[in-house]
This record gives C-alpha cells, sequence and structure tokens, in this order.
C-alpha cells in the first residue's frame, strides 16, 4: 500500500511494542520507522537471565522447526504470567489461619498480600491493584531491532533516563512533569528525521469528491461541460472557498470533482456508502447527516430566510415652491444680465428636485413592507410556497414547518422564482440564507426577506469521519476566513449581478452631493465670470482713461510753471542789463591801471 514511505507516522501501542523482541528479522525489516511504546523491565537482572534461557529452551524443544533463536525472548505477557503463578504458588504456600485455601476468597486475599519482586517488576497490590505504575520506554524501529529514545511514568513524566538512575540530576533542570522534554533522534518511515504530517495521499489515486451538479443555485456550484477540451468544468463560490482552503493544508491533496445529480442528503450518504471520499459545494450542516460523514468549519453561516414580494407604501410627496424674485421685483433689462442668471435658475431647479427625489425616497424605502408577515400567516392562509429542488429546505417546510406538502413547489433553477411570483403560483420561497441574499442581489426591485430567519449549522464541507480532513480542513478554512479570502470572494459573488442586495429593499441611505452637479457648477461659474470681466473691463478701462488725463495735466501744468518761471528769470535779467550799462566808464576814459574795480551794489 505504500504507506511506510516518506510522509507517515506509525504510533503502535504497549500490545504490539511488547512483542518485538519476539518477531523475527523480516517483520521488523518491514516496521522501520515506527514509533512506540513498551512496559519496561529490567532485562540485564540475573532472575531474568535465568529465564531467558529457560524460556528458550523450552520454545525449542516446543517448535524445533524454529530453532533456538532471539525470536524466543520473552515478553512482558510472559513474565507477567510467570509472576502470577509464582504469586498463586506463595499464597498456597504460605497460607495460615483458618479458611479453606482452595477457596476463591481466600486465595484471592492471599495473592493481593504478596509482596516480592518478580520478573515484570516489585510485585505488591493496593486496593486490589498493583502499587507500582508502569514505567514505558519510547522505542523507535530501527535497524534489525529498535532503539530506546526516552522513558515515561505517571509520576515523573517524559525523560531521557530510566527515572531512579540519573533521573535526579534531569529532574533538578524541570520544574514540572509537563515540561517538555528534547528526544532523539527519531527516523520516522522512510528515513525521515523531520516530522511528516502523518498521512499521504498515494499518487496516482486522487480523492473522488463529490459535487451538487442539479442545485438550484449555479452561483454556488456550476456544472458545465467544456466541448473543445472534452472535459467537465465545475466553478462557483463553494468551490472557490474549497481552492482557498487547500492552499493553506501543509500537504499536498491530489482530488477531482465527481458531479452528483441528486439530493444533497444522498450526495452526503455516498461518504458513508464509500461510493465518494467528500462533498464540497453549498452543503448545509444538519444533524441528520453527521451520521454518515464528519463536517469541517462552517466557511459561511446559515439560516432558514422566507423571500416574499414587497409593496412600497408613501407616507407623502414633498413639494418644494421656488418663486424667484430677482432684482426687487424689477425685470431684468439687460441681456449680460439675463446670460448670467439662465444657467444659475437652472441649476437651482435641478438641485430642488434632485433633493425632492432623494428625500421622498428615504420616506418611501423605509416603508417597503412585504405583503405577508411571516411563514405563519402563509401556512394560515393555505399558500403555496417555492423551495429549491434537491434542497433540504423542502423537506424543512414539511418537518418543521408543519406546511401542507401539496402547498410546496420544487423549483430548478433561481431563474425559475420571479415568474412563479408574478403569476401567482408561489406566496413565498424558502431559502438557505446565503441563496436568498444572492436572489435579492439578482433580483433586487419588488422583494424582500420577511418573518424570523432559522438558523441552522452553515454551510460546509463534508469528509468520512475518521478522516484527518476534517480537523486540517476545517483548520485551513479558518486560515482562509481570517486572512479575508472568503469575504472577498464573498463580495465578489454579490458584485457579479447588474444591482445590489443593498439596493433592493434596504438602501433609504442615498445621499445628494455636488458631484453630479459639478458640470453644471462649472458652466455657470464661468459664465458669470466672463460676465464679471465683461462687466469690469469698461469700468476700468474707463479708470485708466481718467487716470492718464489727470496725469498729463499734471505734466502740462508742471510745465507751464516751469516755463513760466524761466520767463520770469528772463525778464528780470533783461531789465537789469541797461542799468549796469549806465554805470560803466566811457571808452575814453580810461581808468587808472592801479585802481581796483568797482563792485555794483
Amino acid at each position: 500500500m505504500g504507506m511506510m514511505t516518506k510522509g507517515y507516522a506509525w504510533i503502535v501501542s504497549d500490545e504490539v511494542a511488547s512483542l518485538l523482541d519476539s518477531l523475527n528479522s523480516s517483520v521488523i525489516a518491514s516496521m522501520q520507522g515506527v514509533i512506540g511504546y513498551k512496559t519496561y523491565f529490567d532485562e540485564t537482572s540475573t532472575s531474568y537471565l535465568k529465564f531467558s534461557i529457560k524460556f528458550q529452551q523450552s520454545y525449542g524443544s516446543l517448535f524445533p522447526q524454529e530453532g533456538t533463536t532471539t525470536c524466543a525472548n520473552p515478553s512482558i505477557f510472559a513474565l507477567r504470567a510467570y509472576d502470577a503463578t509464582w504469586a498463586t504458588a506463595e499464597a498456597l504456600a504460605n497460607h495460615k489461619g483458618d479458611g479453606d485455601v482452595t477457596s476463591k476468597a481466600v486465595l484471592l486475599q492471599n495473592v493481593l498480600s504478596s509482596n516480592f519482586s518478580g520478573l515484570s517488576g516489585n510485585l505488591s497490590f493496593r486496593n486490589g491493584e498493583l502499587a507500582q505504575s508502569p514505567t514505558f520506554q519510547i522505542i523507535n524501529v530501527i535497524g534489525k531491532s529498535y532503539n530506546e529514545v526516552a522513558f515515561w511514568s505517571l509520576d515523573t513524566g517524559f525523560s531521557r533516563s530510566l527515572p531512579g538512575q540519573d533521573y535526579a540530576t534531569e529532574r533538578a533542570n524541570h520544574t514540572s512533569r509537563n515540561d517538555t522534554v528534547e528526544i532523539g533522534p527519531i527516523y520516522w518511515p522512510g528515513g525521515q528525521v523531520t516530522v511528516p504530517p502523518g498521512w499521504e495521499f498515494v499518487t496516482g489515486e486522487p480523492l473522488r469528491i463529490g459535487v451538487p451538479a442539479s442545485g438550484a443555485f449555479h452561483q454556488f456550484v456550476n456544472v458545465s461541460r467544456d466541448e473543445t477540451q472534452n472535459k467537465t468544468v465545475v466553478s462557483g463560490f463553494s468551490i472557490e472557498v474549497f481552492e482557498a482552503a487547500l492552499k493553506y493544508l501543509p500537504y499536498p491533496l491530489p482530488y477531482k470533482f465527481i458531479p452528483f445529480y441528486g439530493l444533497y442528503d444522498d450526495l452526503v450518504h455516498q461518504i458513508d456508502l464509500k461510493g465518494l471520499d467528500g462533498a464540497v459545494g453549498d452543503i448545509l450542516i444538519l444533524a441528520e447527516r453527521c451520521q454518515w460523514a464528519g463536517f469541517t468549519q462552517p466557511y459561511v453561516k446559515s439560516g432558514i430566510a422566507l423571500v416574499k414580494t414587497a409593496t412600497i407604501k408613501i407616507l407623502g410627496r414633498v413639494h418644494f415652491p421656488i418663486k424667484l424674485e430677482l432684482l426687487y421685483g424689477e425685470s431684468l433689462k439687460k441681456n449680460l444680465s439675463r446670460v448670467v442668471l439662465a444657467p444659475w435658475v437652472f441649476l437651482v431647479l435641478m438641485l430642488t428636485a434632485n433633493f425632492t427625489a432623494v428625500l421622498t425616497s428615504k420616506m418611501t424605502v423605509s416603508q417597503l413592507v412585504p405583503s405577508a408577515k411571516d411563514i405563519e400567516v402563509l401556512r394560515r392562509e393555505n399558500a403555496v410556497i417555492g423551495c429549491n429542488r434537491n434542497s433540504f429546505t423542502c423537506r424543512f417546510l414539511v418537518d418543521v414547518l408543519d406546511i401542507n406538502p401539496e402547498n410546496v413547489i420544487q423549483m430548478a433553477s433561481i431563474d425559475d422564482y420571479p415568474e412563479a411570483f408574478e403569476k401567482g403560483i408561489i406566496k413565498g420561497a424558502v431559502f438557505v440564507a446565503e441563496h436568498a441574499t444572492v436572489f435579492l442581489a439578482k433580483y433586487c426591485n419588488g422583494y424582500t426577506i420577511t418573518g424570523p430567519t432559522f438558523t441552522l449549522g452553515g454551510l460546509g464541507f463534508a469528509f468520512p469521519k475518521d478522516s484527518a480532513l476534517v480537523e486540517d480542513m476545517s483548520t485551513a478554512i479558518l486560515k482562509s476566513i481570517q486572512s479575508g479570502e472568503v469575504a472577498e470572494l464573498e463580495s465578489e459573488l454579490l458584485s457579479s449581478f447588474s444591482c445590489s442586495a443593498s439596493a433592493a429593499v434596504n438602501s433609504g441611505t442615498q445621499s445628494l452631493g455636488p458631484r453630479p452637479f459639478s458640470g453644471l457648477f462649472y458652466i455657470s461659474g464661468g459664465i458669470a465670470l466672463i460676465a464679471l470681466i465683461i462687466t469690469v473691463f469698461p469700468v476700468v478701462e474707463n479708470h485708466c482713461r481718467i487716470s492718464n488725463l489727470i496725469w498729463n495735466a499734471v505734466i502740462i501744468a508742471r510745465t507751464s510753471f516751469w516755463v513760466l518761471s524761466l520767463l520770469l528769470k528772463s525778464s528780470r535779467k533783461s531789465r537789469l542789463e541797461p542799468a549796469t550799462e549806465s554805470l560803466d566808464p566811457k571808452p575814453h576814459d580810461k581808468p587808472d591801471a592801479a585802481a581796483p574795480p568797482t563792485a555794483s551794489v
């Protein structure tokens, strides 16, 4: 079977490990890497060595064809049988007091009072049981025999050496018998020295994983045929969750999907009948299904929900009358004012209309009510209810909710429900909670969930009860949930539809922001800015012109003042020149050369 190779781990109990000394070499060779524990007894004592020689001689005389080989070494069971016989013989020989020694009660009392050192250890009793708890050897089968790797006892726990020998020194380093003690090295099957996962799948024999092929909601499991590649393709939300969890397994898991056309109960039952090695899909974890298989940790919480058509109850309408009085009741006379005001009036009208719609929606969506309150109303009205074909929900309606079987219609697909609602064939539909969410996400107008939700075990994967995959896959699913992968896959499942479940009946949280009207704001603002420039430019131009005139006037005034100053200076100078000439001497009257010149006053 190939189960003694790398990746496997074998642990044998005392009943098997204590017989290793009696097995021949061919059996030992097939058990390489096996770990076990056996009851310890002293194989070096004189009494044991003498008994072992006699035992082998007796064994050789009874089975001469095998000879006196080492495979005839006595086991713990032979030693205990010898000690029990010796205790009985001493009880008979050392009987004292009244009473028939052959009486069962008297003989038992004498045996229980025994106290001697036998081949299997100290033989004494306390309250009808052996007073000394056994010490076990932890062994590892290697080569032609086995190695002792550790010891264990109830009082001391694990230790490298036999308690009573070097135990005192080792015990000083550990404060509790539950402390970890390193032992080894351990050689596992196939010569592996690292701890194997414990089991592996034989290459070429993948697990047969059944998937529901006739479910109503193909969003969870969809089985199709790829004619180009001539193979069956299995996809869907549940399949993606399974593949995401496989990444967290500590070992590879070869598998192949087997489409199963039938009830979900029969799919799980096939695991118990050995027809399948597991089942993956939108499978509810139910008590009756646990008798056939073991279920993993739920990857999605679940329950039973009732979906009904919904009616909208409008409390009232909101109106915002608008009266625009411009320029204090005066009409607009300038075309530029009309151009600026027109886009702003249009913007105000758009904002008012949208605000009215949003507020009305808030007041009406909150009053979206189902046409019937809950399943009890439908049952009293003898209404017809739809359910998924091959699903547990149909049986739930009849067995738990006490619905008349004639009023239960099985639907083959999610797309059959809207037509059945519109034609009045059904008044309600019972879904698994996750199916109801997908239904509302796909058909988001006019439907709602009503009444209480019946809590169930959730959606999980099924494997044989004794399979390690139940625990390993549960751990892997938890890791994929904690990593956010399952939530992301669920979000992708709902976002694949044109309308979301939240927009169907539970929105009521719409908000109106400036972004939808940003274009109008830009246009109106741009027109206003252009009008402002057109209006302000002439004013600025006139202002600049007046400034230039003033500046020119100032320059002319200053120039005139400067010219006038020059003229006044020139005129004054011209008046002073004749007076000066009259005071000067005549040309023939030459002044004395030595006389100094006279200055004019």
